[in-house]
Parts: C-alpha cells; sequence; structure tokens
C-alpha cells in the first residue's frame, strides 16, 4: 500500500508543477502583451519625427510649439548640437560643448522671455534677425548685464532646426 501512495503522491507534485509552469508562462506572456500594447501607446505620443506634413510653417508657428512643447523641441534639434561659449576672461578662448542626441538634450523654456525686461535680476530683451529665407537668429541681449546668446535656426528641407547656440556672454 505505501508504494501505491508514494507513487500518486509523487504523480500528483509532477502534475501541479506541470500547471504551475503553464500559469506562470501564460502571466509572463500576458505581462510582454500589455508592456508591449504601453510601449506603443507611449510611442505614439512622442511620434515626433520630420515628417513633411508638419514643416513647412512660417518660423513663427514653429517657434511657438518650439517654445512650450519639449519633445517637439527635442525632436527639432540638428543632432549633433553645438554650444559654443566664452570660457575665460580672454574672449578669443571658446568652448564648444556638443549634445550627441535628444536624451542629452536640455529643453529650453523661451515661454518667458516676453517678461525678461520685468525681471529684478539679469533683464533682457529678445531680438529675432532674419539672415536669410532660411536661417533666423534668435538674440537674447542683457540690459546693462552682458547677456548676448544666440539661438541659431535653419531650414532644413522646410522644416525648423536649432542648429547651434552661441554664448557671447561676458
Amino acid at each position: 500500500m505505501k508504494p501505491i501512495i508514494f507513487f500518486i503522491s509523487i504523480l500528483f507534485v509532477f502534475t501541479s508543477c506541470k500547471k504551475e509552469v503553464k500559469t506562470s508562462n501564460t502571466i509572463i506572456a500576458n505581462k510582454k502583451d500589455t508592456l508591449k500594447a504601453s510601449l506603443q501607446i507611449v510611442a505614439s505620443k512622442v511620434d515626433y519625427t520630420l515628417k513633411k506634413e508638419e514643416c513647412g510653417k512660417s518660423f513663427e508657428v514653429f517657434f511657438e510649439q518650439f517654445s512650450k512643447d519639449s519633445i517637439f523641441q527635442k525632436s527639432r534639434v540638428q543632432y549633433p548640437l553645438k554650444e559654443l561659449y566664452i570660457k575665460s576672461l580672454d574672449p578669443t578662448i571658446i568652448k564648444i560643448d556638443t549634445t550627441y542626441n535628444s536624451s542629452e538634450y536640455n529643453y529650453i523654456d523661451f515661454t518667458e522671455d516676453k517678461y525678461g525686461m520685468e525681471r529684478e535680476y539679469g533683464k533682457y530683451t529678445v531680438e529675432i534677425e532674419k539672415i536669410d529665407s532660411d536661417s533666423i537668429h534668435y538674440k537674447i541681449l542683457g540690459y546693462d548685464n552682458g547677456i548676448h546668446i544666440i539661438f541659431k535656426f535653419k531650414r532644413v528641407d522646410t522644416c525648423w532646426l536649432l542648429v547651434e547656440i552661441l554664448d557671447e556672454s561676458t
């Protein structure tokens, strides 16, 4: 009688294990499907690739969205982006920082620029200079404080892109 009970016990253990494995595999498969669906939703919200139908806007319309939408802004930067600035008191020594991709890029908030002269410290004005039909310089010019930053935009295949930042502040 003991060998039969032992045999039934062993059979029960192996049957239970197979069922657990199937269940855990099903749970893992369901989690993978859920994760894949979540990633597709996120990807659809972040899809700001350079599409021709989204380009061709005037600089003003482009810049309004560029100023307030961080994801759009990162997608409209030409990488690698060079940021040039004066390293020391000697204006001939210029340092170059390079941002190679959107994950390294830090969003620049341009939405407060219209209030630049209302600040208590670091007052500045904004000047938009049209270089030619495909190049615009967005300048932040300090009021008695040495701020002088130029954001260079260029139209590439009908899309406006930030191509360089030149900080000549002293």
